[in-house]
């Protein structure tokens, strides 16, 4: 998942948004550095990373893309799961996406974070990405802004034509994702808890 979906976990595991975000650039055991609350968002974030690509092998997903495609298709999904989410919002909050977006967006503070994550953190309150990723549109620009940052292109315009294209299967593979992160969010959390961090 990308950051919505790591941010409406650490909700749900009563973590740290902050961690959430740090989790994709704070790397090796630099996550000492982090205050506690933080630390456990940072571990939380990386232990549902692992998982997640885990389960797309299992799953048989990065096959449903073809050719050069399949190399890319973890970035693709992980924006993906993200469009799913936002666009379902409401089967798993009570709250609007928008609420909860400016609840994440006030629980920020980019200028605490190391320069990588100080601009993402600052480019997805300003273009507001939380709220923005149920349209679709978003998802290529997204791809597109990926492709801009990588030396090896991606392929944006042919990744997001192969997301609507397998959209059917995708939804169903969706559904079993989004039963089991909240439930793994959770142990881990009490498994990190009993061992006291």
């Amino acid at each position: 998942m990308n950051y919505l979906g790591h941010f409406y976990l650490a909700h749900i595991s009563q973590t740290s948004y902050q961690g959430a975000l740090l989790g994709d650039f704070v790397k090796g055991n630099r996550w000492h550095n982090y205050p506690h609350s933080e630390q456990i968002g940072i571990l939380l974030h990386r232990a549902l990373d692992s998982w997640i690509d885990q389960w797309t092998i299992e799953q048989g997903i990065n096959a449903l893309f073809k050719g050069a495609l399949r190399r890319f298709a973890p970035i693709a999904l992980d924006l993906y799961w993200d469009y799913q989410l936002a666009s379902h919002w409401t089967r798993f909050q009570p709250t609007t996406i928008e609420q909860f977006a400016a609840q994440v967006y006030d629980s920020l503070s980019p200028q605490s974070m190391p320069p990588p994550a100080q601009r993402v953190a600052q480019n997805i309150i300003a273009h507001d990405a939380l709220s923005n990723y149920q349209q679709p549109d978003f998802i290529l620009s997204a791809l597109k802004r990926i492709s801009e940052r990588m030396s090896n292109k991606l392929p944006y315009q042919p990744l997001s034509e192969a997301l609507w294209q397998q959209q059917n299967v995708l939804q169903e593979k969706f559904e079993q994702l989004m039963h089991d992160l909240p439930i793994l969010a959770e142990q881990w959390k009490m498994q990190v808890v009993n061992a006291r961090l």
